[in-house]
């Protein structure tokens, strides 16, 4: 049954997470395709995350940025939480970085990264985090903006998920998801960035594939060997990296030392962090502690499986200077900058301004792309 009374075709079945299951709907009226997230709060109570999942959703609706795709509908039940957000016509990040690659030029792709970091931010400033996301979850549109989709709770351990983890979801958690040494925090999320980067420029993730222990094991023991010997990642680039793919979360370089310093690779020093404890940022108390976010959309089916790209063969230099100094003020990024990238991105598309009211309705975007 349609929520909202949505006169829409029958729904198609996308596929089936560890929460519930995912449809494809078509609205008849306005042409408008769907998402739509079945959580069964059964399934919640499995992990324990019943009493903070919806209070975590609506933290993020209640923040208003460009590139975060919220929900348009969120409906509670007795025994569901259904979501429902506007289908997106665009490349997830796997096939845009295929494409860049075959093109040659990762100069736009270190810009979006940047994005995805001013992003982190911005969350962090509001208490929310961990956001663990996947390179599916990020979405480029017309080649110039970027949107994060489907921000919720997912289970925030190796110990709880290990029965549903796949290893391009592991690829990019932190050290501590594994060993439970540390509490998630924000920390983890500038993990993710690292990790992040490095597949976006290269193309590839720096542990290998053998099976998910032996990726385990390198990335409990922050082996980035496979990052450094790489001859085609510039070496600004790997300081960066190196920088964020620390094992201690407290040694870890954050979106503001990133965004702040023209070579953020310096580590700013004076941020005391203990073990055991959340992350303390910007006066950010005993919040609500999400966990991870496991896309089950079908938008943008990647070519690569499981997720992996081979690499790219030849790429041009990227050009770290003149697009390190991107502005972190809530404001806006400065548009010279990122149209030197390549980029054409006008100041009203990147500004970002808090309300604590819910988004309003987002334009209708008609699907192009043909699900399998």
């Amino acid at each position: 049954m349609s929520i909202s009374g949505v006169a829409r075709e029958a729904p198609r079945q996308i596929s089936t997470g560890q929460f519930g299951t995912t449809f494809l709907e078509f609205d008849i009226i306005t042409g408008n395709r769907y998402i739509v997230k079945y959580i069964e709060k059964d399934l919640l109570d499995k992990y324990s995350l019943q009493p903070t999942f919806h209070k975590y959703i609506q933290s993020v609706q209640n923040i208003s940025s460009p590139f975060i795709q919220h929900f348009n509908e969120i409906t509670e039940t007795e025994n569901q939480i259904i979501l429902k957000r506007l289908f997106i016509t665009g490349l997830n990040l796997y096939d845009y970085v295929a494409q860049m690659c075959q093109i040659g030029d990762v100069n736009i792709l270190y810009v979006f990264w940047k994005v995805v970091v001013r992003t982190f931010q911005h969350l962090h400033r509001y208490c929310v985090y961990p956001n663990f996301i996947k390179p599916s979850n990020i979405f480029v549109i017309s080649g110039n903006k970027i949107v994060i989709t489907d921000l919720y709770q997912q289970p925030n351990s190796f110990t709880a998920s290990n029965k549903n983890i796949k290893m391009n979801e592991l690829a990019f958690f932190p050290p501590e998801f594994i060993t439970g040494n540390y509490t998630l925090g924000a920390e983890s999320d500038f993990w993710f960035l690292g990790v992040l980067l490095y597949f976006m420029v290269s193309g590839k993730i720096p542990w290998h594939t053998k099976n998910i222990m032996h990726m385990s094991s390198q990335i409990t023991k922050g082996d980035i060997s496979s990052i450094e010997e790489d001859e085609e990642i510039e070496n600004d680039v790997k300081v960066i990296i190196s920088k964020i793919l620390k094992i201690e979360p407290f040694e870890r370089i954050t979106a503001d030392d990133i965004l702040n310093n023209k070579n953020p690779g310096v580590h700013v020093h004076g941020r005391h962090h203990h073990h055991h404890h959340r992350s303390q940022i910007h006066g950010c108390g005993n919040q609500i502690q999400p966990g991870l976010v496991i896309n089950v959309n079908r938008e943008g089916v990647s070519r690569a499986p499981h997720g992996y790209s081979p690499g790219c063969s030849t790429r041009s230099s990227i050009k770290t200077s003149g697009i390190s100094n991107l502005t972190t003020s809530v404001g806006s990024f400065n548009d010279t900058t990122l149209q030197k990238a390549g980029m054409t991105v006008t100041r009203a598309m990147v500004k970002v301004k808090l309300q604590y009211a819910l988004p309003l309705q987002q334009t209708a975007m008609r699907s192009q792309i043909l699900l399998s």
